[in-house]
This record gives structure tokens, C-alpha cells and sequence, in this order.
């Protein structure tokens, strides 16, 4: 019985129900495989790693004042979040993409912040 590699063809020897002769041919088979079932989380993370790339480039100093149509000029997509820190009653939410965050200060206007450190 002439056995091979999935991928490469390349002969197998040892275990009967060897299917690949090496991990790097048994991971590209299970990427090729999986590819459209991860594509829509492979988007959203490009998408959350665009987002907080601009906004990164803003935070130089504690915070900094920007207008949104300057962000979506770049790119930004303000659905692309990590989480929403839901203000007081009578305050505005907070969004954030990882450490950092945003509010909006006018429907125009919005203060991007790091978020404080716990310990």
C-alpha cells in the first residue's frame, strides 16, 4: 500500500493512520480547510487593528480632542469595538478599543483617552 502526505504527497512511513508528513503540512491543510469559516473573524480583527492604529496615533499625551470625520478619513470604523462603558444616568457611554477610548464630546467631536491602569 502506497501511502502519502495530504498535502504534499510526499511518502509516509511509521503509523498506519499517518496522514501528513509534517506539522507544517498538517496545519496548511487545516487553514486551507477552515479558511471561509474564519474569514469573518479574521476581517473583524484587521478591522478592530485599523481602528486602534488611528487612534493610538492620537494619544500622545493624557487626552486629545479630534474630530470623527478626520478619523473616517483613515479609515476609522466606529462599530469596529471592544467594549462600551455605559455612563451615569445623564452621561455619555464610553467606547474603547482595548486601553484606549473614546466619547463623543459633540455628534462631530469626540475626546480620545487611555484608559486608566488597574492593579
Amino acid at each position: 500500500m502506497n501511502r502519502g502526505c495530504k498535502v504534499c504527497k510526499e511518502p509516509l512511513f511509521g503509523r498506519t493512520d499517518q496522514k501528513f508528513c509534517s506539522d507544517a503540512c498538517r496545519s496548511h491543510y487545516h487553514n486551507l480547510k477552515n479558511q471561509k469559516k474564519n474569514q469573518s473573524f479574521y476581517s473583524a480583527h484587521r478591522a478592530l487593528r485599523k481602528n486602534y492604529k488611528i487612534l493610538r496615533g492620537y494619544v500622545s499625551r493624557e487626552y486629545t480632542e479630534c474630530n470623527i470625520s478626520e478619523l473616517n478619513r483613515q479609515g476609522f470604523r466606529p462599530s469596529c469595538i471592544t467594549e462600551i462603558e455605559k455612563g451615569q444616568k445623564g452621561s455619555l457611554p464610553k467606547y474603547y478599543l482595548y486601553d484606549i477610548g473614546y466619547h463623543f464630546l459633540t455628534t462631530e467631536k469626540i475626546k480620545i483617552f487611555k484608559r486608566a491602569k488597574v492593579d
